[in-house]
């Protein structure tokens, strides 16, 4: 099933901007899942090219291709938050209760967690396994491709571990949302924490080489070297809390802000451009697709949105 709805509104539909010898143009286009009310979360692009998406609200990942069209895949997990593509070709994805795997052709097996995770993220290692966050059970878990879970506790207790990534220096790297810090652990287990200001939400691997996260609290991007030093500190237009965040391909991060609903696009050189979205749309997770656009969850409007940039040259 195709739906799209796209958003002509004042600084919404179409916004220009001039660039040397070019005019930039952006269209956001809306795609509400076949099944109402969804609720998305987790967003990533799949090893078929397509983006695949998490529907928390009754337990199914949805696949949209680059022309709009919906297929979803019952999971048999509810309250599903996040999906991910493994190294070995497959989705992964985590739950309350554990984690899953789901073929392309939309083939799941689900591993059950020795205790509840309460929720996460989950991202490819540098060493072919998955990794994931346990929001609710203060671990971070670990995933091979036969599904064997081994979980490694985090000295502070509390931490809530959120945004999870690998890093350039072969590590992983996450967020905590209990109390100030970012987290390095290393393919065999090894946790370091280093504290910042405020608590992180998601994180991204920037093309500076340092891991830029969300600080929703203090409405602020923020950087931290590999060797756990602080660094830049954005901060957003008005009261915006991001939450998602990515960087596509130009240098560029891209993120959300669940509480004023928007998309911002972010240069390491600290310019912001944020992008409207209807009230209420609530995005969450954003990522980049193989020809560049942007898509995103907008759990709030049971939706998937696109941004399209096409550069006009001008004559």
């Amino acid at each position: 099933m195709r739906t799209e709805r796209t958003l002509r509104a004042a600084g919404v539909g179409v916004a220009l901007a001039m660039l040397a010898g070019s005019l930039q143009a952006q269209t956001i286009n809306v795609y509400p899942t076949p099944t109402q009310p969804s609720f998305p979360f987790g967003i990533t692009v799949g090893p078929d090219g397509n983006v695949w998406f998490i529907e928390t609200q009754w337990g199914a990942i949805g696949r949209i291709t680059p022309t709009g069209t919906i297929t979803e895949f019952p999971t048999g997990a509810t309250s599903a938050n996040d999906l991910t593509t493994g190294a070995d070709g497959n989705l992964w994805f985590i739950h309350p209760n554990g984690v899953g795997r789901m073929t392309t052709a939309g083939v799941v097996t689900l591993f059950p967690t020795p205790q509840p995770t309460g929720g996460g993220i989950i991202t490819p290692g540098p060493d072919g396994n998955v990794w994931f966050t346990e929001n609710g059970a203060n671990r971070i878990g670990r995933v091979t491709p036969a599904g064997v879970i081994t979980e490694f506790a985090l000295p502070q207790p509390n931490s809530q571990p959120m945004g999870i990534v690998s890093g350039p220096d072969g590590n992983l790297w996450f967020t905590g949302l209990g109390y100030g810090n970012v987290g390095r652990i290393t393919p065999a287990g090894v946790i370091t924490e280093f504290p910042i200001s405020g608590s992180g939400w998601q994180i991204t691997t920037g093309a500076d080489g340092q891991l830029w996260y969300t600080n929703e609290g203090h409405h602020a991007v923020r950087a931290i070297s590999v060797l756990g030093v602080n660094g830049t500190s954005i901060s957003m237009l008005g009261t915006a809390g991001p939450q998602g965040i990515t960087r596509k391909s130009n240098a560029h991060l891209w993120f959300t802000t669940e509480s004023d609903s928007t998309i911002g696009r972010l240069t390491l050189g600290g310019k912001i451009q944020q992008f409207p979205l209807p009230f209420g749309s609530t995005p969450r997770e954003i990522v980049e697709s193989p020809n560049g656009d942007i898509w995103f969850t907008m759990q709030g409007a049971s939706s998937i949105g696109r941004l399209v940039i096409t550069s006009i040259p001008l004559n």
